[in-house]
């Protein structure tokens, strides 16, 4: 299975059509976060290479096996199941 590239842009875009979905700007991070309701569910900044997502261990792990060069764990948050997602 071969990573699908994606901008933020792209991201930023698809999150927002879903219903209940808010883009909310952390001041103290400087970059806006992705949200269903409140819960953060992607954050970075939109001229950043990566952004971080949420996902279970097992996606985290899936995602890393399949595609190293595109997902890593977190910096910091990975224990939760948090992924570093390299941008196109």
């Amino acid at each position: 299975m071969s990573a699908v590239t994606v901008t933020y842009e792209q991201l930023r875009e698809w999150v927002l059509a879903l219903p209940g979905t808010q883009e909310v700007m952390v001041e103290s991070w400087g970059h806006p976060t992705l949200r269903v309701g409140d819960k953060m569910i992607a954050g970075g900044a939109p001229d950043s290479p990566t952004l971080s997502v949420k996902a279970t261990l097992a996606e985290q792990a899936e995602l890393i096996a399949t595609a190293p060069e595109t997902y890593a764990i977190a910096d910091y948050t990975g224990r939760y199941g948090w992924v570093r997602v390299t941008l196109a």
